[in-house]
């Protein structure tokens, strides 16, 4: 395996964790409006 290689598959795994963080923050936002209200 190349240096690139493993370089992208990191990559594509901390795409994966913040894809995962920002799903739960979208959540939270929608939660926090519904209670604003």
């Amino acid at each position: 395996m190349t240096d690139e290689q493993r370089e992208l598959i990191q990559l594509r795994k901390r795409n994966k964790e913040l894809e995962m963080q920002l799903d739960t923050l979208k959540q939270a936002a929608v939660i926090m409006a519904r209670k604003d209200k």
